[in-house]
């Protein structure tokens, strides 16, 4: 089985915020704070000063786009990378985030970024793909449709 995405429209001209790389299918690579091979996000800043994303959204569902709201603290500096765990836990624990969903790769799932107007800043179909498989935008070439499959995690490993 191979992973592919399908760009979604993204609604919004400046992506100051976008989602960077995920794993739909964790394995064996890099694991959470219970030491879990749990699925998991990146979302990247290439906004030029430090950008909350208290007022910004993650879901996996095309007909609720405010299904996880991220945290008050979770900031990310300018071309900063965090990750948020997809393990259905709701919680920030350790410094870790985990979302109040998780990801099925059959299942026809979207992931969605979006802020609290409902502007869609970034979204993409989450297909089938192999064992421990992301995939990632190029980290120097942002553009919202250039995703790459990867073997193993470019981010977070």
């Amino acid at each position: 089985a191979l992973c592919m995405f399908v760009p979604g429209t993204v609604k919004s001209q400046a992506i100051d915020v976008h989602i960077s790389e995920f794993c739909a299918s964790n394995i064996t690579g890099p694991t959470d704070n219970y030491g879990e091979h749990s699925d998991w996000i990146e979302i990247r800043s290439t906004f030029s000063s430090s950008l909350s994303l208290k007022s910004y959204f993650l879901s996996d569902d095309i007909n609720n786009h405010f299904k996880w709201q991220f945290p008050e603290d979770f900031v990310l500096q300018p071309g900063e990378v965090k990750v948020v765990w997809l393990t259905g836990r709701n919680e920030n624990t350790g410094g870790q985030v985990h979302a109040n969903f998780t990801l099925n790769q059959c299942g026809g799932q979207e992931l969605i970024l979006s802020t609290t107007q409902g502007v869609i800043r970034d979204r993409i179909a989450v297909k089938p793909t192999m064992a421990d498989h992301t995939r990632g935008r190029r980290v120097k070439q942002f553009m919202p449709g250039r995703w790459r499959r990867a073997t193993r995690s470019s981010g977070i490993a």
